[in-house]
């Protein structure tokens, strides 16, 4: 198409502000008219979704607490001690005690431990005589609770609310094939706000949810809207009504899998509306203060931008092509001369970081690589060791089976399911584990003393850094060690915002070479110099081993991390 001739005749800088208005501000306001429209359904849609996957992930997780306290009903009513029990079939009174006591009572135990949520477990027996503490009762004690006809005759776990008392329970009869007309009950009772806790942390505020047992009633309930929102509250009634509607409030309705329950979640539509229309307003005031300052920008830029644009243009052009190490240069102080010297930093930039994420990528794979070939399964691993500790039990031999049971200790928590980080308390115990094989092996040849500061094991490290450390202690200094007993001290005090752990041995000491190397590319051992890279990669270059030693006294390794705290 041929350009007229006043548009050609017309100056860059009024060329640009024209096609500004013609091709960039009315096309515009037509697309942010339509998008404004637009904004409205998608917010809505949005929180619909939002809405919905919470109430989804809050259903899954009580889903998966319901079916593990139906798994620990079921692991008890299946126990040959509560078989036993049930049966009452004891050659003596001190018999039966052990079973109470040392059998269900140590089972849960165990269990209360596991899982802090539940509150109690009790067996209620058919029999007046059966009686410990409040773990075993007569079932006579519960024959006139409402839900007992309705669990005598069902072998399957039946939840049990009482709203107005914030009470929640499991209760089933145990089968048992061989006296069928005994009604033994398993009874399990859990926090009502933990069973529930889940649909408290939804991140928007101002809505409310009913959870419904299989009939209907309301077994749960919480509204959490503020002040100048609690007229936004609506009874169960309303929100199943607008769940057809969808208009006043957007209702998202799930049902959980384990106890066919079903959960409602709502919030006002008034809220949403409240923040478009906010989101409109700011929009619209961005909008024209765009307008305005892209106006005045286009004719300061028109006029600063021609004398030096083709330069840039040409150097971009050279960049595009490969060239990474041409530079480009400009005398002027202009936006456009810093916009050059900002050009040349970059490039020089790019390539820093190009060097630097080839040689990150190398140690990254050559990391793991060898936590591959240091991979092993620990189910057989414990299995193994396991049967051997059995084993050893059997032959009588305690010394087979303590470092059995250090070895265990160990590789549980050096492998520490797959994450890099744990408490230093299980960092602390990886040690000792350790420190009993190595006390085996030597004959306990050599005395150990480990001194922690009282509030530091809940602060978390990363995983295997003292084992390492511990390790070069004991095959580099005292295991060369001629004269006297070896000793090795390992000491963890808080220093400010720092945690600081000194492994000291009176071992050989090392000559101060071997100190300059032993942590470089140059050492011929990798333990140490892992250790040292891990730590300097996660926490900071300023965070690192040091080495003290003397020739003939002994070795300090230290290192100073910081305090965290594991994230809740």
């Amino acid at each position: 198409m041929r350009q007229p001739k006043w548009f050609k005749d017309m100056k860059l800088r009024n060329k640009l502000i024209f096609n500004y208005f013609c091709f960039g501000l009315i096309p515009l306001l037509l697309i942010g008219t339509v998008v404004m429209i637009q904004v409205q359904e998608i917010l809505y849609r949005q929180e619909a979704v939002r809405n919905e996957d919470y109430l989804k992930q809050a259903i899954s997780s009580l889903d998966g607490q319901i079916k593990v306290y139906n798994n620990l009903s079921d692991y008890i009513s299946f126990s040959s001690t509560v078989e036993r029990i049930c049966n009452d079939s004891y050659n003596s009174n001190y018999e039966k005690y052990l079973d109470y006591s040392d059998g269900f009572n140590s089972l849960v135990g165990s269990m209360k431990y596991f899982h802090k949520e539940i509150q109690r477990i009790t067996l209620y027996v058919d029999s007046n005589e059966a009686e410990f503490e409040n773990s075993i009762m007569p079932v006579s004690e519960i024959k006139n609770k409402s839900w007992f006809s309705k669990i005598k005759n069902d072998r399957l776990p039946h939840w049990i609310f009482l709203p107005n008392q914030k009470k929640v329970f499991s209760a089933r009869r145990i089968p048992s094939l061989e006296q069928e007309e005994k009604v033994n009950i398993i009874y399990i009772e859990v926090d009502y706000h933990k069973l529930f806790e889940q649909f408290q942390n939804m991140t928007n505020t101002d809505y409310g949810i009913y959870m419904l047992d299989q009939n209907g009633r309301i077994i749960y309930d919480i509204q959490q809207f503020s002040k100048d929102k609690e007229w936004q509250q609506i009874s169960l009634e309303q929100v199943m009504e607008e769940e057809k509607k969808q208009e006043d409030y957007i209702v998202t309705k799930k049902k959980a899998t384990e106890n066919d329950w079903t959960a409602y979640l709502y919030r006002s539509s008034q809220s949403i509306q409240m923040e478009i229309e906010r989101i409109m307003k700011d929009v619209i005031i961005g909008v024209i203060l765009c307008i305005c300052l892209s106006f005045l920008c286009i004719r300061i830029i028109t006029n600063r931008t021609i004398k030096g644009i083709e330069q840039l243009k040409f150097n971009m052009e050279s960049v595009e092509q490969g060239t990474l190490e041409m530079t480009v240069h400009s005398d002027s102080q202009d936006e456009i001369g810093e916009l050059i010297r900002g050009f040349n930093k970059m490039l020089i930039r790019i390539k820093q970081l190009i060097e630097e994420v080839y040689e990150s990528k190398i140690k990254q794979k050559e990391y793991e690589m060898r936590a591959l070939q240091a991979q092993i399964n620990p189910h057989f691993l414990y299995n193994s060791l396991s049967l051997i500790n059995w084993i050893a039990l059997e032959q009588n031999s305690e010394e087979i089976s303590k470092i059995t049971l250090a070895m265990s200790s160990f590789y549980r928590t050096a492998l520490n399911k797959g994450n890099n980080i744990l408490s230093l308390k299980d960092e602390i115990e990886n040690m000792k584990s350790y420190l009993q094989i190595q006390l085996i092996m030597h004959d306990y040849e050599f005395d150990t003393e480990i001194q922690v500061e009282e509030g530091l094991e809940d602060y978390i490290v990363l995983n295997l850094i003292l084992q390492p450390m511990v390790e070069n202690a004991i095959d580099h200094g005292i295991d060369l060690k001629i004269d006297g007993r070896g000793k090795l001290i390992v000491t963890a005090k808080s220093d400010g915002d720092d945690i600081l752990i000194v492994v000291e041995d009176n071992g050989i000491g090392m000559e101060q070479k071997i100190i300059d190397t032993i942590l470089t590319q140059q050492s011929k051992g990798y333990g140490l110099r892992n250790v040292n890279e891990r730590i300097k990669l996660y926490y900071g270059q300023q965070y690192h081993l040091t080495i003290e030693s003397q020739l003939g006294v002994g070795t300090k390794i230290i290192t100073r991390i910081p305090k965290q705290k594991k994230e809740e």
